[in-house]
């Protein structure tokens, strides 16, 4: 089983790589003109007070996810340092990257915080809290943005306006989902029940009974962890503004990113909601990292108020640090965090 599971991260860390390529790709041969001799020799003389600040939103990306998830395990009763944040933070980010699904990366999470001793039944409603205000989050900017910015939405192509539409659709439909989770918890008693028995009818179970009432005792303890939560508005809410804090400095990366290259003050908002409205139309198409989809989203939105080829620099300047350093980052921090935590228990 195990060598099955490393086979499969090593298939999509590969298949990452390839999409990862071919979307820089396809990005950069849409201007004739733009070299990557160009495309260095712009970010050499991009202002560097700007180029920083997307750098350290990059950062904030990281850490804000990191943050929402201790308020919420800290209100259980297992506060946990900011290393352990980073880590559970990080583990998400990358296998979210390398995996064909937006939740891909809450196994990986999980596992780090088993390892550090809060048991199963608890990170899963964790977990589950932190997506209901993660999507309330993506959802709030996305509303803020339409409200706003509706000349930009329909500047869109028709293509991205369905995925954009597509994306609010879907982000709703796992808000009410997430949020039935918590409070039907019955339905997740009852899919275990007939798991159960599934796996017992084709004998690949031993002891259905037995399970049963293991996954009843299961179920109690992630009741008693759910009420605990429930009734702590203020843990909720801080949840809550730590994952738009999170999603806010993703977007923010190419507004600075603009600024960077030479951009007008007076478009900074339209590029970022531009930005916001290319996370919703990507967030929930099943691709690792949403590669392609989101360039395409991006491109064709700053296409509709810039020139080609400062859209494409744009695009690829901005994803190279809100994406692809991000994830490398968060690669570097998952590899440090296993091996600490591995030589402290030596």
């Amino acid at each position: 089983m195990q060598s099955m599971d490393r086979k499969k991260k090593i298939f999509w860390s590969f298949f990452a790589v390839i999409l990862a390529t071919m979307s820089i790709w396809a990005v950069v041969s849409q201007s004739k003109e733009l070299s990557l001799a160009q495309m260095m020799e712009m970010i050499r003389k991009s202002e560097p007070a700007w180029f920083i600040c997307g750098i350290l939103c990059m950062f904030g990306f990281i850490y804000f996810e990191g943050a929402a998830i201790l308020s919420i395990i800290k209100s259980i009763g297992y506060p946990r340092g900011q290393r352990e944040g980073l880590v559970y933070s990080a583990s998400d980010i990358y296998f979210s990257a390398i995996t064909p699904s937006a939740t891909g990366g809450q196994p990986a999470s999980a596992f780090f915080m088993v390892r550090d001793g809060i048991p199963v039944v608890k990170v899963t409603a964790v977990l589950i809290v932190n997506l209901v205000m993660y999507t309330l989050a993506i959802l709030t900017i996305g509303v803020v943005c339409i409200l706003a910015k509706p000349r930009l939405f329909y500047g869109f192509s028709t293509l991205s306006k369905i995925l954009i539409v597509f994306g609010f659709i879907a982000l709703s439909f796992l808000a009410v989902l997430f949020y039935f989770l918590l409070k039907k918890r019955k339905w997740i008693f009852f899919m275990g029940k007939k798991a159960i028995a599934l796996l017992g009818r084709f004998h690949l179970l031993h002891d259905e009974e037995g399970k049963t009432r293991k996954l009843a005792r299961k179920m109690a303890d992630y009741k008693n962890c759910v009420e605990m939560m429930s009734g702590k508005y203020g843990m909720l809410t801080k949840a809550y503004l730590f994952n738009l804090a999170q999603r806010a400095s993703q977007i923010t990366v190419t507004m600075m990113m603009y600024m960077a290259t030479g951009g007008s003050a007076g478009k900074a908002g339209d590029i970022w909601a531009t930005q916001s409205f290319t996370v919703i139309g990507s967030n929930c198409i099943p691709v690792p990292g949403a590669m392609g989809v989101s360039d395409y989203l991006l491109l064709d939105g700053l296409g509709r108020f810039m020139h080609n080829d400062m859209a494409v620099t744009l695009e690829l300047l901005s994803r190279s640090v809100s994406f692809y350093s991000c994830v490398i980052i968060s690669g570097i921090i998952v590899i440090m965090g296993y091996v600490i935590d591995k030589s402290k228990r030596k």
